[in-house]
């Protein structure tokens, strides 16, 4: 859901901006970007330093639990489609 707001958004502002009705709109994040989109990343308290923590630090996790299923819900529940690399 969080993601596909974000491409509809920004589908709506490449639409009125480039006054191109019927796309298609590419948009690109790199990884830092889609963490923050989903809220990856946290803080967390070791000792007495704290340190930045990652969920699915892994790329095949984060590909498989994160961008698998939302690429599947926007493509099946949505008009958007969307590809990744």
């Amino acid at each position: 859901m969080i993601l596909y707001e974000r491409l509809s958004s920004q589908a709506d502002y490449l639409r009125s901006t480039t006054h191109n009705e019927s796309g298609p709109y590419y948009v690109e994040y790199d990884m830092e970007e889609l963490r923050h989109i989903f809220s990856l990343d946290y803080a967390a308290t070791e000792g007495k330093k704290t340190v930045k923590k990652h969920l699915y630090s892994r790329y095949a996790d984060f590909r498989i639990n994160i961008l698998e299923v939302a690429k599947t819900e926007i493509n099946e529940l949505s008009p958007l489609t969307i590809e990744y690399e």
